[in-house]
């Protein structure tokens, strides 16, 4: 069947070829590969700045937008861009470690 491909658009009224949807970043290159980690999310680990994961989706969100669209946010910077997200394990120190490691490890990589 000639759309067996197509799949329903995020309204699910407009089919959606699947080449058109790409991922944010290149995922595995064989099913049961595992991605490599974007560079925020390692820093995250290993900051130490994920304890229960509930806030840590938000916070790599904000945080990997932030390094977007400034490498080399100061700790102001950084405190705004995550004041919308609420943690409750870890308190924020090790979030903020977390994002100048991203951060610095950005600026080596360039």
């Amino acid at each position: 069947e000639p759309d067996a491909a197509r799949h329903a658009g995020p309204d699910a009224g407009h089919p959606l070829e699947p080449e058109a949807v790409r991922p944010r970043r290149p995922g595995p290159s064989r099913p049961g590969q595992a991605a490599p980690l974007a560079p925020v999310q390692q820093a995250f680990i290993d900051a130490g700045a994920v304890q229960c994961g509930f806030c840590t989706p938000g916070l790599l969100v904000a945080a990997d937008e932030l390094l977007e669209r400034n490498p080399d946010p100061s700790d102001a910077d950084i405190r705004e861009a995550l004041s919308g997200n609420l943690c409750r394990c870890t308190g924020y120190e090790k979030i903020l470690d977390a994002v100048r490691l991203a951060a610095a490890r950005t600026g080596e990589a360039v």
